[in-house]
């Protein structure tokens, strides 16, 4: 009898052994993917100066996110702009209105000038942004195009002769040419949002619907909200959406209640220029009015 005890308490005891190996793997599988260390995020910022006040470009290129090309140049220039600051003479400025890109400003105590760069949450570590891309994803294609920054506004780049027929449409056909890659053959549904004093929790229960249609050489940025549509001719290119506001066209729809301010806010959203993020978990979207983070149809 006393030997079938210790059967049963070493066979327990090896269940439970293994049981605690499994919970942290177990976890590991299902835990959201990581956030931005927002502690850490002041320290990659300050270890960019750190490299700029040091006057190796070198330095700078090391941090700066591999998806870019050709940061010589923006590395060189900030290289240039912290020339003769001494280390830990300087005090940083970095913008809280998105968790996952940050604009960054060095500053002098009695001085003038200022170092400005932006800086971005891209597989769990902070990268700096700089150069060109070369790189969209599931994009064979390899057009560089230069980085949008929040708060740019950059010209839309568009032909006044190349205007779309711009009748809003609920269900937009697939541009011409489709293969399948990039923005213009897909559709999103948004899930999340945020913006600062901001309840975007209708996102998610009456989600906003976007596609990117083509129209004579030009792309067409279709929204659908709760309340409407929009129509708004977009320059894409791999990193940025940039709207042409005075081209925009929406739907005659009448709107009352939340649903009016949900379409105030969505139009205000899409008249501004934009950052992407496209990969395997869906579409984000980033401008100065906020974040959206949408789901691939």
């Amino acid at each position: 009898m006393g030997e079938d005890c210790r059967t049963l308490l070493r066979r327990w005891l090896g269940a439970a052994a293994l049981a605690i190996l499994l919970v942290p793997a177990v976890s590991a599988c299902l835990a959201e993917p990581r956030q931005p260390d927002l502690s850490t995020r002041e320290e990659f910022a300050r270890s960019v100066m750190a490299a700029a006040t040091s006057g190796s470009v070198e330095r700078v290129e090391a941090l700066v996110d591999p998806v870019m090309s050709n940061p010589r140049p923006e590395a060189q220039q900030l290289v240039e702009t912290a020339r003769g600051w001494a280390p830990d003479s300087w005090q940083l400025g970095i913008s809280n209105d998105f968790p996952e890109v940050a604009d960054v400003t060095a500053t002098r105590a009695g001085g003038a000038e200022a170092v400005r760069y932006l800086i971005s949450w891209s597989d769990d570590h902070w990268t700096l942004v700089m150069g060109e891309s070369t790189y969209r994803p599931g994009s064979s294609s390899s057009t560089a195009a230069k980085p949008l920054r929040p708060g740019a506004h950059p010209t839309a780049g568009t032909s006044a002769t190349a205007r779309p027929s711009m009748t809003p449409s609920l269900n937009p056909p697939p541009a011409a040419g489709c293969s399948g890659a990039g923005l213009a053959c897909h559709s999103f549904t948004s899930t999340s949002g945020y913006a600062r004093g901001q309840n975007l929790s209708w996102l998610t229960s009456t989600p906003l619907h976007v596609a990117f249609d083509q129209g004579n050489g030009t792309s067409v940025l279709v929204v659908r909200m709760p309340c409407g549509v929009l129509n708004v001719p977009v320059a894409v290119d791999d990193i940025g959406v940039v709207p042409d506001a005075s081209r925009l066209v929406e739907s005659a729809d009448g709107c009352a209640g939340p649903a009016s301010d949900q379409r105030r806010w969505a139009t205000s959203f899409f008249t501004q220029p934009m950052v992407y993020r496209l990969d395997s978990a869906g579409l984000v979207l980033t401008n100065e009015r906020g974040q959206i983070r949408f789901r691939q149809d």
